[in-house]
């Protein structure tokens, strides 16, 4: 009998823990997106080349109807390598400047060294009607540096 009002004892321990943790959660959001849209912070590698891949610029055409973005992005790469897999995080504001969502577009194309290259990415998702394309602050939270070796068979095959 000991054990089983042990067991219980630690089972509602947990559960007031998670329930702190929940309101403490709910307590650091400033308003429901930020509670259930939270920012992504860069990434080790992307703090790593914040100087030396940029992101120059960034447009954006919103059309409510259809829900269709047009993205473009304005990149350098100023480093001595080639990089890919650029990720960018975007917040959606209103005119007010109010956060109304948040987005993140995934630059697959390679940048070569030394090089400024334009990106175009179409793609249909929900924007609110509120956001203003003038409005959207973007920035770069990833980016890959080092590519995959792949080991030659000797054998032939």
């Amino acid at each position: 009998m000991v054990l089983k009002q042990w067991a219980n004892f630690l089972l509602c321990l947990i559960i007031a823990c998670l329930i702190g943790y929940g309101i403490k959660q709910i307590a650091d959001a400033s308003d429901v997106v930020d509670l259930f849209n939270p920012e992504i912070q860069p990434s080790s590698d992307a703090k790593a080349l914040a100087d030396q891949v940029t992101l120059d610029s960034y447009r954006f055409e919103l059309n409510q109807e259809s829900k269709r973005i047009r993205a473009e992005f304005s990149m350098t790469n100023s480093s001595s390598q080639p990089v890919y897999n650029v990720v960018i995080s975007c917040i959606l504001k209103d005119k007010t400047g109010e956060k109304r969502g948040s987005g993140k577009w995934v630059l697959y194309e390679t940048l070569a060294p030394l090089h400024s290259e334009h990106f175009i990415i179409e793609d249909k998702r929900y924007v609110s009607h509120l956001v203003r394309p003038d409005t959207i602050a973007c920035k770069i939270v990833d980016v890959m540096t080092k590519s995959v070796a792949v080991k030659e068979s000797k054998s032939g095959h």
